[in-house]
This record gives structure tokens, C-alpha cells and sequence, in this order.
């Protein structure tokens, strides 16, 4: 409840990552201003802040198999085998292999790498797997498409609006076709 001022001599470095440094600097005023005035904040500097954001898109394919995997992994036996040996299957860190390929000839480099994991994966992985599987799929390693962060309120507790743009270079889209 106190509010308090504080002076940088030199340089400030924001790091609220890559969601929310754009949105601390647009709360502070530096920014488009077609951005952010619209939500009453004063622009202190124009650039374009939020411009640019570069993420990797991943298709991610799910297989369901009769095979034991890591669904279903967390029993009072392997934790058990974890704590007395460290080792089982409560090691896994899920990713449990990946490659680097260039999928069409011409490419100075890999383009896709893939992830290999020995469960499916659901919902940003959010959501548990319905039974045994794997996971296979290609990402973008250096993706082409650009998106954006932008202010969905004009407070710093709120989700930023994100744009993510992905598979809207043609160079993208043949490089996940081809990985996938």
C-alpha cells in the first residue's frame, strides 16, 4: 500500500519473460501507441514492443499401444525402486529422445527436430494420458512466422493477448509437412 520510487543510473534490464516483459513495458508507457493508449496509458517511448515474438511449433502425434510406458508409472513400488536404487521408471524426465533432421534438400541445416516420448502427451501436457502410448512429432527448430504480445487490460496481473502467427510463412508449413 505504499508507493514507492525508485531511480536507475544506469541501464534497467525487465525481465518478466517472454509474456510479461512486453506487457511491463507497455504498463510503463513504452510501446505502440495505437496499442496503448486506447487503454489510457501515456506513451513514454514508441517502439514496437510485443512485435516479433518467434515460438516453435510442434505437431505432436499420439500413438495408444498395449506396451507399458510411463502411464500409470506412479505406484507406491517405484517409488520405492527410486528411492532404494534411483533408477526405474520414475527417472524419465518424459522426453526420452530426439533427433535433429533437415527434411528437403537445399536446407544450409536441420530444420525439425523430434521429440520422442514413451507416454502420450495431451493438453500442453496439462492433462493426463487416457493409457499406455508414445508421443512422436516434429518442431520448427527455427521458425520463419512472427507473432505478438499485446495488453488484454491495462493491468500488470492480467494475461497478456498472445499471437503465436505459427505456420504463416510457406517456409514453416514444408518444414512441418515434410517432419510430420
Amino acid at each position: 500500500g505504499v508507493r514507492e520510487t525508485v531511480r536507475a543510473e544506469r541501464e534497467v534490464i525487465v525481465s518478466g519473460g517472454t509474456y510479461q516483459s512486453p506487457v511491463l513495458l507497455m504498463l510503463s508507457g513504452i510501446g505502440l501507441a495505437e496499442e496503448i493508449e486506447p487503454f489510457g496509458i501515456a506513451v513514454r517511448r514508441e517502439l514496437p514492443v510485443g512485435r516479433n515474438l518467434q515460438d516453435h511449433c510442434m505437431v505432436n502425434v499420439n500413438y495408444l499401444t498395449d506396451e507399458p510406458g510411463l502411464f500409470g508409472i506412479f505406484t507406491p513400488e517405484n517409488f520405492a525402486l527410486l528411492e532404494s536404487e534411483g533408477r526405474g521408471p520414475l527417472t524419465s524426465n518424459y522426453p526420452e529422445a530426439g533427433g535433429y533432421f533437415t527434411t528437403r534438400s537445399g536446407l544450409p541445416a536441420p530444420d525439425v527436430e523430434f521429440h520422442f516420448a514413451a507416454a502420450p502427451f495431451f493438453d500442453e501436457g496439462l492433462s493426463p494420458p487416457p493409457d499406455n502410448g508414445y508421443a512422436f512429432g516434429p518442431v520448427i527448430i527455427k521458425p520463419t512466422s512472427r507473432g505478438k504480445v499485446g495488453l488484454r487490460t491495462p493491468m500488470a496481473d492480467s494475461k497478456p493477448t498472445v499471437r503465436c502467427n505459427f505456420l504463416t510463412t510457406e517456409e514453416d508449413r514444408a518444414s512441418i509437412l515434410a517432419g510430420v
